[in-house]
């Protein structure tokens, strides 16, 4: 379920704030049993919901500030917040515990324009990520589990430029710059396959 809003604003004649906010809640449900090899039931989820269901409220957010720099080069700023739902890990049967919602604090800064009569777009945006609760995959022996990870950053530029000299004729390019890295992942397990 999730109820949401969000509205730009003029400051100036060429500058435009924008707010935005979302309320989710998500709810997450497993059922199911674990079988010895005699086929008698060894454990079992759904009998007790409360440990076979999981209820994640979450507050999300945007604010950002944009500004046209010169005709058709716009610049902007932005902080947004957003998360990745959480989810039961299957692979480790109905009873397993279940992995918490990922959440992303995003901040970002870059240019957008249209150029050469439309002919050229180039965007460069600068961004950082702080990551909590992120969600990765681990290897135990041959299986792979989701589980998460307490912290992540990253840190990078994206560039993007398409020309278009006539028409149906497009050139693309792109580069990312990523900086990406665990700043804090307890329990952590490293798979080296033989």
């Amino acid at each position: 379920y999730a109820a949401f809003g969000q509205a730009t604003a003029p400051i100036t004649t060429d500058t435009r704030l924008t707010v935005g906010y979302r309320y989710t809640i998500d709810i997450r449900q497993i059922s199911g049993n674990v079988y010895d090899v005699k086929g008698t039931i060894t454990s079992s989820a759904g009998q007790n919901p409360s440990g076979t269901r999981k209820r994640w409220p979450k507050q999300t957010y945007k604010l950002a500030l944009d500004h046209d720099i010169a005709a058709n080069v716009l610049g902007y700023i932005s902080y947004s917040r957003g998360f990745q739902s959480g989810a039961y890990n299957v692979v480790g049967g109905p009873t397993a515990a279940a992995v918490d919602p990922e959440t992303l604090d995003s901040y970002e800064i870059g240019l957008k324009s249209d150029l050469l009569d439309h002919k050229l777009r180039v965007n460069v945006a600068g961004f950082y990520y702080q990551l909590k609760n992120y969600v990765a995959t681990q290897y135990f022996g041959n299986t792979a589990h989701t589980v998460n990870a307490a912290a992540t950053t990253y840190k990078g530029v994206d560039l993007d430029v398409t020309y278009a000299p006539v028409q149906n004729l497009t050139f693309g390019f792109g580069i990312d710059l990523l900086d990406p890295k665990y700043d804090s992942f307890p329990g952590s397990v490293i798979y080296i396959p033989g």
